[in-house]
């Protein structure tokens, strides 16, 4: 399932929530979706270590992460919380 937030650049959500930003900072995301459904304009996150597989194939925009799973190869832009 697709929630609209946005748009909103990476950097915008970035500085707003105080997170760290690796990747593109000029990227738009416009909703959240899961690791599985997301489309390039969406932003999703890691909530569930069971679903970290899920982090090299998704089509997301961006993925909000732990700082502990900072070094997982995404395939996308990563916002890291702290």
């Amino acid at each position: 399932m697709k929630s609209p937030v946005g748009p909103h650049t990476l950097a915008s959500l970035a500085e707003r929530f105080g997170l760290e930003l690796v990747g593109d900072g000029s990227h738009q995301v416009e909703r959240v979706a899961t690791l599985a459904d997301a489309e390039p304009d969406c932003i999703t996150f890691l909530a569930n270590p069971a679903l970290r597989p899920q982090l090299a194939t998704t089509r997301a925009g961006a993925v909000i992460l732990q700082a502990a799973d900072a070094g997982a190869q995404v395939p996308v832009h990563q916002v890291i919380a702290p």
